[in-house]
């Protein structure tokens, strides 16, 4: 009852989810019931367990007199306790007067919760200011190894960069395609990282079969034209930009896109180096934005469809008919995208053989692959828990069938694309396919201001991470290392 007003009045400002230390079979009759005559219909709605995953992914946990204390409560997590009793057994007359208790607790808890929607953290002036520092720490450090070892000083950092940049990738992006796993309560999050890790690696390893076109488009003039007149820095210029922007949003559990950080950096230091000219515009519209606008918008209703084509869960978490498919399908969704961000990420490390040592361009690339993946799946291992957190609890009220439609259509937007050569944003394309299915599902529950926040990063990426490469670049001739 609490869950079905919560998320009615709160109008996708907050996400409810009723869950139970000792949960019924199903739903009280007498419950479903009353709840129809106040117009909410709760027929063939499961009880949910309260597991461990659940209460450390909530904001606030609200106990009722009837339930036990939930264990393993984080020190962070806010608890109110409601003096109703429980339903069950009870006269229809009983039930109503519990439901109109319920109904006026909500109203309060929400009074009390305004103003609401603040989903995601907001950056403050001091972890600006500390990422403002970081970035004039790289720059010295890039500076450091061009002095002292020249074009092999800054291949090595080159390199190191390339590592981050994919550490930062796995680290942001491998939470959000578990993020269904954790959601739906089908497993655990350390072993829904560890699906993900392992799939993540075999989906890397392909993309030395399949990689061809988007390594070319990253690293051989696709959006940037590139020839040996440019500086040995730029590069690594556009390497730390757009590692350093993921990995600020990761720090802040913003489940940004790795596509649009690479975009933003390579415009941002091409317009530093060469201005306008530096940038091949026609491609930058046609073969990378047009793709990258569209795919989400397919992911909705193909999340929506397939959701809808789904049969519905016989139980929730891990008893749920659809477990086995489901953990199949989000590894599907790890190797999809580490298919598709691999080539990418590689392939702004071509750049730097590609301006130095253009006879070894081909040679390298199977290497620079390898690393990548190592990295990446490293990454998964540190995972942020607060960008799984944001996409398995907050974004939407999960469940093993839309977890499984959101997974199954990631996997096919993302694996076509890979295979066409076009470069998606792995975290777009999820992100469309679980607020799609869970359209499709019954339940629905998608909290819109956390769309909403999502989407305003995804929109900042590109401009934040070109920005990132231009402030290094003046750094750098501030420096007197360009000239």
């Amino acid at each position: 009852m609490a869950e079905a007003f919560c998320n009615a009045f709160a109008k996708g400002k907050v996400i409810a989810m009723s869950a139970g230390t000792r949960p019924a079979a199903r739903v009280d009759p007498q419950v479903v019931k009353v709840m129809h005559e106040a117009g909410y219909d709760l027929h063939g709605r499961q009880p949910k367990a309260l597991t461990p995953a659940t209460v450390q992914g909530a904001d606030m946990v609200v106990i009722m007199s009837c339930e036990d204390e939930p264990l393993q409560l984080s020190v962070a997590v806010k608890v109110r306790r409601w003096d109703l009793p429980d339903p069950r057994g009870q006269p229809i007359d009983v039930v109503r007067s519990i439901r109109d208790a319920v109904r006026q607790s909500v109203s309060e808890l929400l009074a009390d919760l305004a103003p609401l929607g603040q989903a995601l953290p907001r950056v403050r002036g001091r972890e600006l200011a500390g990422a403002g520092f970081l970035l004039i720490l790289v720059g010295i450090g890039i500076a450091a190894a061009y002095l002292v070892a020249g074009a092999r000083g800054l291949a090595f950092a080159s390199l190191a960069g390339i590592a981050g940049l994919a550490f930062a990738n796995g680290a942001n992006d491998l939470p959000k395609t578990v993020a269904t796993l954790v959601g739906s309560r089908v497993t655990s999050y350390r072993n829904a990282l560890a699906i993900g890790t392992v799939a993540t690696a075999v989906g890397g390893g392909l993309a030395i079969l399949w990689s061809g076109a988007l390594l070319r488009l990253f690293s051989s003039g696709g959006i940037i034209t590139v020839d040996g007149s440019l500086h040995l820095l730029f590069p690594v210029v556009v390497i730390a930009g757009a590692g350093g922007w993921v990995l600020l949003a990761t720090r802040f559990g913003l489940p940004v896109s790795t596509t649009h950080a690479l975009i933003g950096a390579s415009v941002g230091a091409a317009l530093a180096a060469r201005g306008a000219e530096g940038v091949i515009w026609g491609t930058l519209a046609m073969v990378v934005s047009l793709p990258l606008i569209a795919a989400p918008l397919v992911a909705v209703p193909l999340g929506f469809g397939i959701s809808r084509a789904i049969g519905p869960n016989s139980s929730r978490g891990r008893g749920s008919t659809h477990r086995i498919p489901h953990l199949l399908s989000a590894a599907g969704s790890s190797a999809a995208r580490a298919l598709n961000d691999t080539p990418k990420i590689a392939g702004v490390g071509l750049l730097v053989f590609t301006v130095s040592r253009p006879t070894v361009v081909h040679d390298v690339g199977p290497y620079l692959i390898v690393l990548t993946v190592l990295a990446m799946a490293a990454g998964g291992l540190w995972a942020s828990r607060r960008v799984n957190q944001t996409l398995a609890v907050s974004l939407v009220n999960m469940d093993a069938r839309n977890g499984l439609a959101a997974n199954v259509s990631n996997s096919l937007l993302v694996g076509a694309g890979s295979f066409l050569g076009l470069p998606l944003s792995t975290t777009h394309v999820s992100g469309g396919a679980m607020v799609g299915a869970a359209m499709g599902s019954r339940e629905r529950g998608i909290c819109w201001n956390v769309a909403r926040d999502i989407a305003a990063a995804w929109v900042v990426t590109v401009p934040g991470a070109a920005g990132l490469a231009l402030s290094l670049w003046w750094l750098l001739r501030g420096l007197a290392l360009l000239t």
